[in-house]
């Protein structure tokens, strides 16, 4: 059964073994997939997996983490990330883009900055991130959040990609926010777990209206 074929959600994968999100410093300064990431990404299509869940690429534009991931915030990435995926495809290998936002936990600068800041909750974190506060996020700046992700959604399915996966775990801004530690909000996004869980389900509608 391993080596079947299996069909989800009209995209047929060769056999049920993928490989899972693998991150690496592959991109340039600005966000974009260097060759580096494409050659990457081919030696594991050609090796007879199904399918390929990439590392968790940033749908903020000045916010991604660490340092040399790849980031889709902006139309001008979708051209680099549809020739890889193509080179991964062309072995009958499904590609799979996990996009995300890491939140409080930013790493991407050589001095701190505000926009590392924003989570659920203000509070201190001195584990992760390059500042030791959190700030809370506003009702606009979530709204933009949701946006991020349903932009970047649109990007992945004109990028060729096969499909797209929400982060929404290893303390990235949708953990921050289902995460009772770390969202105390009293607000329509923080309290009960409904609450907690509004952010997810907004991004998942915006992602799903974007993806088709």
């Amino acid at each position: 059964m391993l080596f079947d074929p299996i069909t989800i959600k009209n995209v047929t994968f060769k056999n049920r073994v993928l490989r899972s999100s693998i991150g690496g410093k592959t991109s340039y300064y600005d966000g974009t997939v260097s060759t580096a990431w494409q050659h990457f990404e081919r030696r594991f299509a050609a090796r007879g997996v199904a399918a390929l869940v990439s590392p968790t690429i940033s749908v903020h534009d000045r916010r991604w983490s660490p340092l040399n991931y790849p980031k889709l915030s902006d139309d001008r990435f979708i051209a680099p990330i549809r020739e890889g995926v193509k080179g991964v495809q062309a072995h009958d290998c499904r590609y799979i883009l996990q996009i995300g936002d890491p939140g409080g936990h930013t790493q991407m600068s050589l001095l701190p900055e505000a926009v590392d800041s924003r989570s659920a909750s203000s509070g201190f974190d001195l584990v992760f991130g390059y500042r030791s506060r959190i700030t809370a996020m506003s009702t606009d700046e979530i709204g933009q959040a949701v946006d991020n992700f349903g932009a970047a959604a649109r990007r992945v399915r004109e990028a060729g990609c096969d499909g797209v996966e929400v982060t929404a775990s290893k303390g990235y801004l949708i953990h921050q926010f289902l995460n009772p530690a770390t969202n105390r909000r009293t607000d329509a996004y923080g309290g009960s777990v409904d609450k907690r869980f509004r952010l997810l389900r907004e991004i998942c509608q915006a992602v799903r209206r974007e993806a088709g």
